[in-house]
Order: C-alpha cells, then structure tokens, then sequence
C-alpha cells in the first residue's frame, strides 16, 4: 500500500510543481521548466538504465550492493555531466542553464534512491521505498512551492527539491538501507 502512495504521489509532483510556476512566476518561467524538467527526466533513464529490475531479480548475488551503488553513483554523476554538455552546447543563459542543471540534480538523486529502494525492496520492504518515495514527493513539493512563493525564483525553488532529496536520502533511505 505504501508503495503505491509513494509511486502517485511522485508521478503526479511534476503537475502540481507545473501548476505552482504557472500560477506564481508566469508563462516564461513555465516554459523554462517544462524543458529543462522534461530533459531531467530523459537524463533520468539515462541514471537509473533499468538497474533496479536487474538487481532485485539477480538470485546469484554474483554482484554486491555495494557494486550496485557504485554503478548508480557513476551512472547518475553521468547525468550530470551531459546535462551541463547540453546546455554549454545549447548555448543557454546562466539562469536557464543552472535550472536545467538544478533539475537534472534532483533527478540524479532520484535514480540514487533507486539503488537503495532496490536493496530494500530484494529484502521485502517496499513498505519503507513507498513511504521514502511520499516523503520525498510531499516534502519536496511543499519546499518547492514555499521557496517559490517567498522569492518568486524558479532555480531556487528547484534547488530545494535537490535538498529535500538529499536530506531524505541521508537521514532516512541509507538509514533503513543498512
């Protein structure tokens, strides 16, 4: 059951971080997001490349969590690399091109989760990956809509959304991961 509130909550984020910026920063702002959110999430597959469906089905443990997270981390160190190729190659503004970067962030750190929600769940605790996921997917967008709110400025707002990932990634998944 937790599993499935956290998937929802997480799939229906970017519609209510796309109603926030409309409603608080305008077309232009939106515009900017929707891009940059939609290459953040192409880089995602990029992160993740189906990783979690091989480590949870893999019975030989002929590879270590740790080769797992290992991968995950130069997988998603990866995404963050092309995504500042893209944007020098794009020629964007500095401000277009570090939402693109701040974005392309907070999906990297999800693809990371994924590692760990795939330990997690090997080990028969979706329960724990469903509630980090609604965590994650509540903190983030309360963070994301109070700091644009307050400074009507999308980077920043989308920045907050790489801290809440970090903060949960550090203080909760890892935790319940050991």
């Amino acid at each position: 059951m937790w599993n499935i509130i956290g998937t929802t909550a997480n799939a229906f984020n970017s519609l209510f971080f796309m109603i926030a910026i409309t409603r608080i920063n305008g077309l232009e702002d939106a515009g900017i997001f929707t891009i940059a959110f939609s290459t953040a999430c192409i880089l995602y597959m990029i992160g993740i490349y189906a990783g979690r469906i091989y480590q949870v089905t893999e019975n030989n443990d002929k590879i270590s969590d740790t080769d797992y997270i290992v991968n995950r981390l130069i997988s998603s160190g990866a995404v963050i690399i092309i995504v500042i190729l893209f944007v020098i190659l794009k020629g964007y503004n500095l401000y277009k091109s570090a939402i693109f970067v701040a974005l392309s962030t907070y999906k990297a750190l999800e693809a990371i989760s994924e590692v760990f929600y795939g330990i997690l769940q090997k080990n028969d605790l979706l329960n724990i990956v469903g509630k980090s996921s609604f965590i994650k997917a509540i903190a983030s967008l309360i963070a994301f809509v109070i700091v644009d709110l307050i400074t009507k400025n999308v980077l920043l707002s989308s920045i907050s959304i790489s801290i809440i990932y970090i903060l949960v990634i550090f203080l909760y998944d890892i935790k319940k991961t050991k």
